[in-house]
């Protein structure tokens, strides 16, 4: 009885301990598009979905006209320039996007994927602390009509606070002597 007791109690702390890997579709993320100063440009909360592009910007004057579109999906999320009459469309200096998941992810890792017709972007752009994610765009250029970048990102669930009280009670569980 001690031996099965002391088993449970050790495989209900190692789930408890370890960080699963998580998805993010169907979770709320707050987008924010900040200029050089740290400002806020643009601001857009949503769930993530594995159908549609959760976020779209559109400009025009005359007759041209840029969009940027973000589609974030469970482990990706890509970023396109579209526009129409311009040479190329892109961002100020300084600019940064930021992406703010739910605090019971982590993110453990962000790693740039597929360019497609964008100057100035590399993974040093990239980073990430806790649950938010930045990505430097400051300069960055969408030099082609749907130009894009994608950037690939892990994640992992973070114990609440009923997994840490959880992990503290067996750790106080008194040991049966035989």
């Amino acid at each position: 009885m001690g031996s099965s007791v002391l088993f449970a109690a050790a495989t209900a702390t190692a789930a408890l301990c370890s960080a699963a890997s998580a998805g993010i579709v169907n979770l709320p993320v707050t987008f924010s598009w900040l200029d050089g100063s740290g400002h806020v440009v643009d601001q857009a909360s949503f769930f993530v979905s594995p159908f549609v592009t959760e976020y779209a910007k559109f400009s025009s004057a005359g007759s041209s006209w840029d969009v940027l579109a973000i589609d974030v999906r469970d482990d990706s999320l890509t970023i396109t320039g579209d526009f129409f009459n311009l040479p190329s469309v892109g961002f100020q200096s300084g600019e940064k996007l930021r992406f703010e998941l739910p605090t019971t992810i982590a993110v453990d890792a962000m790693t740039l994927g597929a360019v497609s017709n964008v100057s100035s972007m590399d993974a040093s752009r990239l980073s990430f602390v806790g649950n938010v994610m930045t990505i430097d765009v400051s300069l960055t250029r969408f030099d082609a009509r749907g130009a894009s970048f994608t950037v690939n990102f892990a994640t992992s669930t973070v114990p609440g606070p009923a997994g840490i009280a959880g992990m503290a009670l067996l750790v106080a569980l008194p040991r049966r002597k035989r």
